[in-house]
């Protein structure tokens, strides 16, 4: 999301077309005219598309990393061209191919951030909300984890699961997060929020996605509960 200020006014790069949390954050912003708020920031293409990006690219004549060329030649589909975000279910594949046709990258990569590495090698893993047959018959006979204690022993122990400040205050962030659902939480709730963490998150961008689902399911269970405020 690159911003840029100018005169005190806020130009950010941001596009609703992107995710369903970003056009919910945007629909939240309250947009006036091309885009602006009262907060004198400006999103100048909140409403392109996918293709407006790429044809304005080509029209610029705008020169496009060689990554882009190769994920391509491998069959990664236009929309999943991203190689900024690799710890996303629709991109995290693509880490297998850039280990592949661009190894060089990758090493940088895992340098930065190592858990890199295990989302090339799970992409198609639960974590990543798929499973291919190929990871079902491997992982059949694997017992049930017990989330909620694999999420209490790392929490416990944070400095030795999150080893730089960045990775430490997001865990701090879902430490809270866990001790605030503990009494209405499920499962699946903390399923969601240990692999966030195992695969990493370094834009909260799925602590975003979970706080607004766990508390949107409490809400609507307490309407339901007492009768949807008072309505019989």
């Amino acid at each position: 999301m690159p911003r840029l200020c100018m005169d005190g006014i806020t130009l950010t790069g941001v596009r609703a077309a992107e995710s369903v949390q970003r056009l919910q954050y945007m629909a939240n912003m309250k947009l006036g005219g091309k885009g602006m708020t009262h907060r004198r920031q400006i999103f100048p293409i909140y409403d392109w598309t996918t293709n407006d990006v790429w044809l304005y690219l080509r029209d610029e004549g705008i020169e496009i990393p060689k990554i882009y060329f190769y994920l391509w030649q491998t069959g990664t589909t236009r929309n999943q061209l991203r190689v900024s975000q690799f710890f996303s279910v629709d991109t995290a594949k693509s880490l297998v191919q850039m280990n592949e046709y661009y190894p060089d990258l990758m090493e940088r990569i895992i340098r930065r951030e190592p858990n890199a590495y295990l989302a090339a090698l799970y992409w198609d893993s639960e974590m990543f909300g798929r499973r291919t047959r190929a990871r079902k018959e491997a992982e059949k006979d694997a017992a049930p984890k017990d989330y909620k204690a694999l999420l209490m022993e790392m929490f416990a122990d944070m400095p030795r699961y999150f080893n730089t400040p960045r990775k430490l205050y997001i865990a701090k962030r879902y430490r809270s997060l866990f001790l605030k659902i503990s009494l209405f939480a499920t499962e699946k709730d903390y399923r969601l929020m240990y692999e966030a963490l195992i695969r990493g998150a370094p834009k909260l961008r799925s602590f975003r996605a979970l706080y607004q689902r766990i508390f949107s399911r409490y809400v609507h269970e307490a309407k339901a509960e007492t009768g949807g405020g008072g309505a019989e």
